[in-house]
C-alpha cells in the first residue's frame, strides 16, 4: 500500500495541472476584448441613467456646410428618460438640413450605450471602421465625444466596434477612453474662450477657440468678436469698427458697453440675429453671467434697428440655426 501513494500523487499533479490550463487567462471569455482589456457589461448600469434627468432635447455635434467646422444643433427630442440613446442615433443619422453635413459614415448603428464611473461605453457597427481619411475619422471620433460628454455625468468616452476595442480608425487612437476636447474648432491654447462666429452663409453660430488675453476672459471672447474671425470661411457677428468702450458683471448681469458702430449694420433680421445670438452662445459660457445689459455709449436704448428689445437685461437664450 505505500509504495502506490508516489503514484496517487503523481496523477493527481497532472490532472491538476491539465484542469488549470484549461481555465489560464489565455482562454478565459469573460469581458476582455482581443486586445485583453476589461469592459464591463453593458448590464452593469442602464443606457437611461446616462443622463440621470428627462430632457426635452439633446445636444448633437455636425459638421457645417463647408466640411470645416463642427457645430452643436439642439434638437429637440419630446420628454424622454433614454436622451444619451437618442443623441447618439440623431449623430449616426445625420442632419435632415441640407445646410448641414453629417459627420458618421451612412450605415453605421447604434449596438450598445452604457456607463460605468463616469465613462460612456458606445458599441458601433463595423462600418464605422470604413472612414476614408485621418481627418474623417479625427472628425467623426470627435462629434462622438462632446455629444456624449453634453451630458454632466459622462467624462470620458469608450468607443467600441461591435463590443469590442479597436486600436485605431485610421490612425487615430481608439484604445482608451477619451476626455471631451479642450476645443471644438480652433487651436488648442494653454487659456483659451468660445467666440461664436457666423458660419460662411451666416446660417448657424460657429464656436471657435481664442487665447484669453491679460487673464480677463469675458473681455477676451468680447474682444474676439468684435476683431471678426481668423479665417475667410466664417463670418463676423458685429459690426466693423465697433469698439468695447466697458464690460462688467454685476449681479449675474454681464453689462456690455458698446461704440454707436455697433448698429452700423441699419437694419436687416440676418445681421440682427447674428449680434445678438452671438452675444448670447458667447456669454453663456461664463458661470457668473446669466444676463446681458446692452448699452450704446454708456446709455440704455429702447430697441435695436430691427426691434429687437434691449432695454433691460435680456437672458442668454439664443438659437445656433438662425
Amino acid at each position: 500500500m505505500r509504495k502506490r501513494v508516489p503514484i496517487l500523487l503523481i496523477i493527481l499533479i497532472i490532472v491538476t495541472v491539465f484542469v488549470g490550463g484549461c481555465f489560464s487567462k489565455e482562454n478565459e471569455p469573460a469581458n476582455k476584448t482581443e486586445q485583453g482589456k476589461n469592459l464591463p457589461q453593458s448590464s452593469t448600469v442602464p443606457n437611461e441613467q446616462i443622463e440621470g434627468q428627462t430632457r426635452p432635447y439633446v445636444t448633437v455635434y455636425y459638421l457645417d456646410v463647408g466640411g470645416q467646422y463642427l457645430l452643436p444643433i439642439n434638437i429637440p427630442i419630446g420628454s424622454t428618460d433614454k436622451a444619451a440613446g437618442v443623441a447618439v442615433a440623431k449623430l449616426l443619422a445625420g442632419p435632415k438640413s441640407e445646410q448641414v453635413r453629417p459627420v458618421m459614415l451612412q450605415g453605421t448603428k447604434l449596438r450598445d450605450l452604457y456607463l460605468k464611473d463616469h465613462t460612456a461605453y458606445v458599441s458601433l457597427t463595423s462600418e464605422f471602421l470604413n472612414m476614408n481619411s485621418p481627418e474623417e475619422a479625427q472628425t467623426a471620433v470627435k462629434a462622438m465625444v462632446l455629444t456624449l460628454t453634453e451630458f454632466p455625468v459622462v467624462e470620458m468616452v469608450q468607443i467600441l466596434v461591435d463590443g469590442q476595442v479597436v486600436t485605431d480608425i485610421q490612425g487615430i487612437n481608439l484604445e482608451d477612453a477619451l476626455p471631451r476636447p479642450k476645443t471644438i474648432n480652433g487651436p488648442i491654447y494653454d487659456d483659451s474662450v468660445i467666440a461664436y462666429f457666423g458660419d460662411v452663409n451666416a446660417n448657424f453660430l460657429i464656436p471657435y477657440a481664442v487665447p484669453v488675453q491679460n487673464a480677463d476672459e469675458v473681455k477676451s471672447a468680447l474682444q474676439a468678436l468684435l476683431e471678426g474671425p481668423p479665417t475667410d470661411d466664417l463670418t463676423r457677428t458685429i459690426w466693423p469698427g465697433t469698439k468695447l468702450l466697458k464690460v462688467e458683471i454685476v449681479d449675474d448681469i454681464a453689462i456690455i458697453d458698446f461704440s454707436r458702430e455697433v448698429v452700423g449694420y441699419g437694419g436687416g433680421s440676418a445681421a440682427e440675429n447674428l449680434l445678438v445670438n452671438s452675444l448670447a452662445a458667447t456669454m453663456n459660457q461664463f458661470e457668473d453671467v446669466k444676463q446681458i445689459q446692452l448699452l450704446i455709449e454708456g446709455k440704455k436704448i429702447g430697441a435695436l434697428p430691427e426691434g429687437t428689445d434691449v432695454s433691460k437685461p435680456f437672458k442668454l437664450e439664443y438659437n445656433m440655426a438662425l
